[in-house]
């Protein structure tokens, strides 16, 4: 059992690459409906980091 846990514990501290991002989406809501800027500018802050191509990764 200790050999399961180091073992998980060591699987955190390796390192992988970040994906590879693309920003061009041509399925963008912003890009193919028309959104009012107020709108449009709180969408961007509050879920395309999370549900666009522009995710932003803080590792």
């Amino acid at each position: 059992m200790a050999f399961i846990i180091v073992l998980f514990i060591a699987i955190q501290l390796y390192p992988v690459e970040k994906p590879t991002i693309i920003v061009d989406n041509p399925n963008d809501l912003i890009a193919t409906t028309t959104v009012p800027k107020n709108v449009a500018s709180k969408l961007k802050a509050a879920c395309y980091d999370c549900h666009s191509n522009e995710s932003n990764f803080p590792w």
